[in-house]
């Protein structure tokens, strides 16, 4: 087929000690393979810490997962602030990663210690091997801990698969997906069957070797979480909210790498059934042991990440705007605990304002660290707590329609009042939704045009006083999906801009900014 990509070298080969016992390759707790790889804004080293609790916030079937996971940091190097952020090091599902070695041909040498290195024919200019791999490992513990399973191959990697294929229709399948020609690639990928298990079991005849899918497969990332708030005497204990991230498929549902992990993992430690702590237990059992009191002791792997200066402010005279729906409210009850002992310094002249808007589906099923902001309320420190709710047609469906409503109160605080803004959640929607609404606030408020409001509002990111601390929950499909979309829309546009000039057709393309 015309179109195709060259041919990639390969240049990895894969050598196994087979006079290695399989259960000698693991490890009482699974290692960090990816060790020499640079940690994505680490500032510290790999740190294992101990889960002390992991409950589930929400209730029901149609409303989001929300685990509060509580780790013991009481020896982490760095000190950690309400809104800093650690990285959590994942692993991969271990029945998903027996299921491919198994595709793969492999299974057998799962758990022998083999030796990853460069061909000495490769023929590749300063070939190496891809640091998140390391070189003296297991398929297992690679494949769990180091490579992301659920990116969409790339069309080098489809063309590399193309030399191991034998079925004819096969091979015609793939030469349109990596062919520089036609839509199938973009298709292929909106049809959620776009991971590498999936492109094997759909091309039957493709059996390629696993050096070649060491190669192409990315590496699986650490995910960034923010610090909520700290427990425990000496205030060790570190809060983290996250919610359980699900992915439409073909034929049901698939769960985020981490959050999935961090669910199973941590099921031991909730109160759930026997049968699904047991399962749990069993599939996890490489990451667990028994404290002195009879308890599973769970560890997982974080990081420091730089910071992001997402931190409430030392200055109580100015107000302080807290927008945080969902998981998002998660920082801001650190804020507000942090506030509270600042509020008991006697030598205090000024303390202004300070309000949280916070949005969740239903007053008692997911209205997550309630209980611990109504203290705040109780004892002074949150002036205002604005709640509203989706599902709930007796209250505010969304924060940006509680900040409609208190429209003057807002704009005098952060125009006559210096006030600080943080807003914390998804960036997709609700971040710039909220942008947009206290623009339009700032606008009707001194009535002035919106582009004006626009420079008032940049003016206040500028001085760090409108900050956020936003993130998208996507696929890597969906990412994939939306690039390939917009450089078919590119191409397109391009192709639309084409004038045909004169008899002999000469052309002129249009720059498309």
């Amino acid at each position: 087929m015309d179109g195709l990509p060259k041919l990639p070298a390969e240049y990895l080969e894969v050598n196994y000690d087979v006079s290695e016992a399989p259960a000698s390759a693991r490890t009482p707790l699974p290692a960090i393979g990816q060790i020499k790889a640079p940690l994505p804004f680490g500032v510290s080293d790999i740190y294992w810490a101990d889960v002390v609790s992991a409950n589930c916030l929400t209730s029901g079937d149609d409303v989001k997962k929300v685990y509060d996971l509580v780790l013991d940091v009481k020896n982490f190097p760095h000190t950690l602030v309400p809104g800093d952020t650690i990285g959590i090091c994942p692993r991969n599902n271990s029945e998903e990663v027996e299921k491919l070695l198994d595709r793969l041909g492999v299974k057998d040498h799962l758990d022998i210690m083999c030796q990853i290195s460069v061909r000495a024919d490769c023929g590749k200019k300063k070939a190496s091997v891809p640091p998140h791999i390391p070189e003296v490992s297991t398929l297992r513990e690679i494949f769990e801990s180091c490579l992301d399973l659920h990116a969409v191959p790339k069309k080098l990697f489809i063309r590399a698969l193309l030399e191991y294929t034998s079925d004819p229709e096969d091979h015609e399948s793939l030469s349109e997906l990596c062919s520089r020609k036609g839509d199938g690639y973009t298709e292929w990928i909106a049809s959620g069957r776009s991971y590498l298990e999936a492109l094997l079991q759909d091309h039957r005849s493709c059996l390629p070797p696993i050096n070649v899918v060491l190669e192409h497969m990315p590496r699986l990332l650490p995910r960034p979480y923010s610090i909520a708030y700290f427990s425990g005497e000496a205030e060790t204990h570190v809060h983290i909210a996250f919610s359980l991230t699900e992915f439409i498929i073909p034929g049901g549902k698939r769960r985020g790498v981490c959050t999935g992990w961090l669910e199973t993992l941590t099921a031991p430690l909730r109160r759930t059934s026997d049968g699904e702590a047991e399962a749990a237990l069993c599939s996890q059992v490489e990451a667990l042991s028994l404290s002195p009191e009879g308890k599973p002791s769970i560890q997982i792997p974080i990081f420091m990440r730089a910071s992001s200066f997402f931190h409430a402010p030392a200055d109580l005279s100015r107000p302080v705007i807290m927008i945080g729906p969902g998981v998002g409210v998660a920082p801001f009850v650190g804020f507000l605990q942090q506030r509270e002992k600042q509020l008991k310094d006697k030598n205090l002249i000024k303390v202004s304002r300070c309000w949280l808007f916070y949005g969740c589906r239903y007053p008692l099923r997911d209205m997550i660290y309630s209980n611990e902001i109504k203290k705040h309320v109780l004892n002074g420190t949150l002036d205002r707590y604005m709640v509203a709710h989706s599902r709930d047609k007796s209250s505010p469906k969304y924060v940006q329609d509680n900040i409609r409503l208190h429209l003057q109160d807002v704009c005098q605080m952060i125009l006559e009042e210096d006030a600080y803004i943080f807003v914390c959640g998804d960036a997709a929607g609700m971040a710039r939704d909220v942008l947009s609404v206290i623009r339009d606030s700032i606008a009707k408020y001194k009535n002035i045009p919106k582009t004006e409001a626009q420079k008032i509002l940049m003016e206040l990111q500028a001085a760090g006083r409108y900050k956020e601390d936003t993130w998208t929950v996507q696929d890597d499909a969906v990412r994939m999906y939306s690039k390939a979309m917009a450089d078919d829309k590119k191409r397109q546009e391009m192709n639309n801009a084409i004038v045909a000039s004169g008899p002999e057709q000469t052309f002129v393309v249009c720059d498309v900014v």
